[in-house]
């Protein structure tokens, strides 16, 4: 029977390996740990943001989701993210030319930044915002497409609202203007161009005083500081100057 016996070098060898070896395997612990820490903070900003990231591979048609780009589409996160075609179903009927389009046009380089109407499993609509690009290879071949997906269906509406009051502002009767606190006019709609004198190219971003007859230099700033204090301020009646020097009476 033959006994192995290692040298003194030879164990000292082993040992410096192996403690390279755990030396390297508690680095990869802790790449691993911080990767998958950096993956959850981008997942809860992406999920705060509501915005999702996606990569498609174009050759095998298959796609990768982030959780948060599940969550915008109501899709089960333990099933495959779909198919080209398949995402189509998700594109409202009458936005799907655009989309196909639009995604054609990144094959050829083009940007690709848009906004669609979706339609969830649950027949709900909703409106995304895509931003995309179109990855090639050496040979300028169009490999895959990575890109963003945000829900702006509560924006879209905000902005809506808003454009409808702008219209009932600018078509109102009554003189509306608005001004920032430090007494700036901002907005100056149709009638009063009519009531004061002033176009709105005239009077926009000059301060209101040019509005306060003399002897009531001031008023104005009297009446934002009330409103910084949170005062309510209404039915206040007073006089204003129109450009051709006339006093007329006022309710703000």
């Amino acid at each position: 029977m033959e006994l192995y016996s290692r040298s003194k070098s030879e164990n000292l060898k082993l040992f410096f390996n192996y403690s390279l070896v755990k030396e390297r395997t508690i680095e990869l612990e802790k790449a691993y740990n911080s990767l998958k820490e950096s993956e959850k903070g981008l997942a809860e900003a992406q999920k705060m943001a509501h915005i999702g990231n996606w990569v498609w591979d174009i050759a095998t048609d298959k796609a990768y989701w982030s959780d948060e780009r599940y969550r915008i589409f109501r899709r089960d996160s333990q099933e495959a993210a779909p198919s080209y075609n398949e995402y189509l179903n998700y594109v409202h009927p009458d936005d799907r030319d655009y989309v196909d389009s639009a995604f054609a046009g990144t094959l050829n380089g083009k940007p690709y930044d848009i906004e669609h109407r979706i339609i969830l499993t649950n027949g709900e609509e909703r409106t995304v915002h895509i931003q995309a690009e179109v990855v090639f290879d050496d040979e300028n071949i169009p490999i895959r497409t990575k890109g963003i997906v945000q829900d702006v269906t509560e924006r879209q509406k905000t902005e809506e609202e808003i454009q409808t009051l702008a219209k009932a502002v600018e078509s109102s009767n009554d003189a509306i203007a608005t001004g920032s606190l430090d007494g700036v006019i901002k907005s100056w709609n149709k009638s009063a161009e009519q009531t004061y004198g002033y176009k709105a190219e005239e009077i926009l971003g000059k301060d209101a005083s040019i509005l306060e007859p003399d002897n009531l230099k001031g008023d104005m700033k009297h009446f934002n500081e009330k409103i910084k204090r949170g005062e309510k301020v209404q039915n206040y009646e007073t006089l204003r100057l129109k450009k051709d020097g006339t006093l007329i009476s006022v309710f703000c």
